[in-house]
């Protein structure tokens, strides 16, 4: 059509001189640039649209991640409340504020120090650990999985990797959420004496590090606990130690006394890892802590609380 627009007079051009026309033509002509520039541009946008379209085909499906992580809460939560039930089981009933025969408690266990060697022992022996971190999965958990799955389904699958961070992060603090169910009923850990003078060398060391104990219950040849500790990290300014004491407390399901920390032992010092032997208990629940005493007289941290079930 375009090429067809040709004036009769000339021969050539879109607009005729001298002609009343060729103003006419040539607003026909520019308007036909204009559709045609119009038409470049939605070719364009489609072609891009059509591109966003197939790679949004390509994309995993949100439906089908989202139902993983539902049913993988659900299991979880089930673990938990079922952990719980356990705990709660093993408290006795109607517990009453009663105080414990120092004399009986005592008599009852015996302490035989170790060298500084790990636990290794060629008698076969079964653990009976039931630590705070490994008892139970607390509500805490599941609280904060359903938060974040909840952000998930308002903000697609970019906030699924959030809720396996959550996650993660969720179980470093089960020990602080699991000791205070388990531990409610425990008294407050006893007091450390702080000494009345201090050498100028002790500001150049660290107070004593936070003990790492494990339980461990061994059956042959002789029934027996073992208490064993160490460190997590060394300390490069850690003090010299000096002794460590052992805390325990005792629960019975037969009793209605409440537990109460006696110290049951101060072992002296040795090199890191330690560990001592209970032989003689009584049969129920048992809690353990460990702290330790540098030689300028400065306690530590006490350890977590461990538990057992003896039987």
């Amino acid at each position: 059509l375009v090429q067809g627009l040709v004036c009769p007079g000339t021969g050539s051009g879109l607009v005729c001189p001298g002609t009343g026309s060729g103003a006419f033509w040539y607003r026909v002509w520019c308007v036909l640039q204009e559709v045609h520039s119009a038409m470049k541009q939605s070719e364009s946008k489609m072609e891009s649209l059509l591109e966003r379209v197939q790679l949004l085909e390509c994309e995993p499906k949100y439906d089908l991640v989202i139902r993983r992580l539902e049913a993988h809460i659900k299991k979880v939560k089930r673990r938990g409340d079922a952990a719980i039930s356990y705990v709660r089981m093993l408290r006795a009933p109607g517990v009453k504020h009663n105080q414990v025969d120092t004399h009986t408690l005592l008599s009852s266990l015996s302490l035989s120090p170790f060298l500084s060697l790990p636990l290794c022992s060629p008698c076969p022996f079964s653990l009976c650990l039931l630590s705070v971190l490994s008892l139970s999965l607390s509500v805490s958990l599941s609280l904060s999985l359903s938060l974040s799955l909840s952000l998930s389904l308002s903000l697609s699958l970019s906030l699924s990797l959030s809720l396996s961070l959550s996650l993660s992060l969720s179980l470093s603090s089960l020990s602080v959420s699991l000791s205070f169910e388990l531990l409610s009923h425990l008294p407050p850990l006893p007091p450390t004496p702080f000494p009345s003078s201090l050498p100028l060398e002790a500001a150049s060391y660290s107070i004593p590090q936070k003990p790492l104990v494990h339980l461990a219950r061994i059956r042959n040849p002789a029934p027996c606990l073992v208490i064993h500790w160490r460190v997590t990290e060394e300390d490069a300014a850690a003090p010299d130690m000096d002794s460590y004491s052992i805390y325990i407390a005792q629960e019975s399901h037969s009793s209605s006394v409440s537990p109460s920390w006696r110290n049951v032992g101060v072992v002296k010092a040795l090199a890191l890892p330690m560990a001592v032997t209970v032989t003689k208990y009584q049969s129920g629940t048992t809690y353990v802590i460990v702290v330790g005493k540098d030689r300028y007289g400065r306690y530590g941290p006490y350890s977590d609380v461990q538990t057992v079930l003896l039987a």
